[in-house]
């Protein structure tokens, strides 16, 4: 499916992201890529909800045009609830949707900046002794992240690629592996503050600490972060009402679901097993902040981020068969000129379809629906999580973005 260019092969390089918001880092991402050759750049990107279960900062198509406007060609949204699930689900579906739009290389920054590493590293955990290891050590009473780790340690000889973009970098590589999709794969090595540093330490500050400065000074303390062309469009996302949205907006929503809730049905849900769904709700009926719920129901086994993630799918009905499964289609978010001329070459060939409103899904058989109605449910949710809670459908009037120019 690659676009032929002068009659040799365009090289098309894809990118899963969250772009929450998109800042200088994820410049310096996509302009390292179009060195090493890149001549389109596909993004599959978070759409309201991102990884670690929380709202994104603004709306995705917002972001989408962020990023088109700062050298991505294509971005399509990685549906909910993948968008929002651990990283090997995240990474499988990210890959999946990549993959079905033609997309043959997967470039992806990182701490370790070594491909042949994360390579080796991959291969290791993708191993029956690593696997084997790892159990044993979770079912010893470790902690899933140390048992990782020391899994790794014992098995290779050595310590694995640490980061937080390490560690989604080797799912990247297994997903594709496992699917059999036969991606080539890049590294950027990351430059500026960690991943998940909540702090301006840098002139290139991760996208944790430049949300943490809009919800505390406001959009325009960030603008220094931000290219210009991006920065117009967060801009306009905060004049149109569609930033910032933060969690604690809606922790009252929040809690009087979880107390009023069958902790039966809590059990149900993805996250939600191995006695979290209970535990959230028993902490709920005590709780009158969403951080005290956090605090009351966390454990060793429970890191922050598996909390969120349950809290959310809790809300939003999100089952652990909706997780296994594959993207049902796509929802075009952004494009440039160059990508909307390789969507009208690819048009029909897609293996995971690419639409462009929601109202499409109707023809595309039960999977589809099932993943449009967990979207709605995720969509009216993200809406009372903004500064002044927007109507539940705001986004389905939404439209793709085009850039018209080159």
């Amino acid at each position: 499916m690659s676009l032929e260019a002068k009659g040799r092969v365009m090289k098309i390089t894809g990118v899963v992201c969250e772009f929450n918001p998109f800042h200088k880092g994820h410049e310096y991402l996509l302009r390292s890529l179009r060195a090493r050759g890149a001549e389109l750049i596909v993004c599959a990107m978070s759409g309201s909800f991102v990884q670690r279960g929380e709202p994104a900062i603004a709306d995705k198509y917002s972001r989408a045009a962020m990023a088109a406007l700062c050298g991505a060609d294509v971005v399509v949204e990685l549906p909910y609830p993948f968008s929002a699930a651990s990283a090997e689900y995240f990474a499988a579906a990210g890959v999946a949707v990549l993959s079905a739009l033609g997309v043959d290389t997967l470039g992806f920054g990182s701490e370790c900046g070594d491909i042949e590493a994360m390579n080796e590293a991959a291969e290791v955990v993708s191993g029956r002794d690593f696997i084997e290891c790892y159990r044993r050590r979770c079912l010893g009473g470790e902690g899933a992240a140390a048992a990782y780790f020391g899994a790794f340690r014992e098995v290779a000889g050595y310590d694995m690629p640490s980061g937080s973009n390490d560690i989604l970098g080797l799912e990247y590589i297994k997903a594709a592996r496992r699917a059999g999709s036969g991606l080539e794969f890049e590294t950027v090595k990351r430059v500026g503050s960690a991943y998940r540093s909540g702090e301006v330490d840098s002139e290139l500050p991760s996208a944790s600490a430049v949300r943490r400065l809009i919800l505390t000074s406001g959009v325009e303390s960030v603008s220094r972060y931000i290219p210009k062309a991006a920065m117009r469009q967060l801009t306009a996302a905060l004049e149109r009402g569609l930033a910032p949205a933060d969690i604690k907006f809606a922790e009252r929503a929040i809690l009087s679901h979880l107390r009023l809730g069958s902790p039966g049905v809590f059990r149900e849900t993805a996250e939600g097993g191995d006695g979290l769904g209970g535990r959230l709700h028993r902490a709920a009926l005590c709780s009158v902040g969403f951080d005290e719920l956090l605090g009351r129901a966390s454990a060793k086994n429970y890191t922050d981020t598996r909390l969120r993630r349950a809290v959310l799918f809790c809300l939003t009905e999100v089952k652990k068969a909706d997780l296994k499964g594959r993207p049902a289609y796509t929802l075009l978010l952004a494009a440039s000129r160059r990508g909307l001329e390789y969507l009208k070459k690819i048009r029909g060939k897609t293996h995971i379809p690419i639409i462009t409103k929601p109202a499409d899904v109707r023809a595309l058989g039960e999977g589809a629906a099932r993943q449009r109605y967990l979207a709605q449910k995720a969509e009216a949710l993200w809406t009372l999580m903004l500064q002044s809670p927007a109507p539940a459908g705001e986004l389905t009037r939404a439209r793709p973005v085009i850039l018209r120019g080159d």
